[in-house]
């Protein structure tokens, strides 16, 4: 496979001391991959976006996810890191609202008709939170509303 453009590189340069020098190869290919494929973003259909469904070393994309070490605990943290960086500016806090959210399941049901999938709920809704970055302005007007 051709070599990744600098700017797709240096945008993933932030995720590179994660994983090991063996593994970062196959990693970026599935990073670019995942972001160009339509639908299900299954491995295979990430090499098959990326014009390496006939490759040879099929199994190590594969590896990529289930046997290679890296922490997608310390990934999250720097996504979250550079995503602050880019849309909040320097000056400004980061304010993050959460609620509960209400979502209705669907598919298969109980004898009582209840949805199968949800656990302890006595209807077919699962309650789930939902966070946020507020900007300044509605982080304001939630103050006031709280306090009065």
């Amino acid at each position: 496979m051709e070599a990744l453009p600098r700017e797709i590189v240096r945008v993933l340069r932030v995720f590179e001391d994660v994983f090991s020098e063996r593994v970062w190869d196959w990693v970026q290919v599935l990073v670019v991959g995942a972001i160009l494929t339509p639908g299900q973003r299954t491995v295979a259909a990430v090499l098959r976006v990326m014009g390496l469904s006939d490759g040879r070393q099929f199994q190590n994309y594969h590896r990529v996810l289930n046997r290679a070490r890296w922490s997608s605990r310390e990934l999250s943290r720097r996504l979250l890191l550079v995503l602050v960086r880019v849309f909040v500016p320097a000056d400004e806090p980061v304010v993050i609202g959460m609620d509960e959210t209400i979502e209705r399941r669907r598919g298969a049901k109980d004898l009582q008709g209840n949805n199968r999938y949800t656990r302890r709920q006595s209807d077919s809704l699962c309650k789930r939170p939902l966070m946020r970055r507020l900007s300044p302005d509605e982080s304001e007007d939630r103050g006031k509303r709280d306090l009065s």
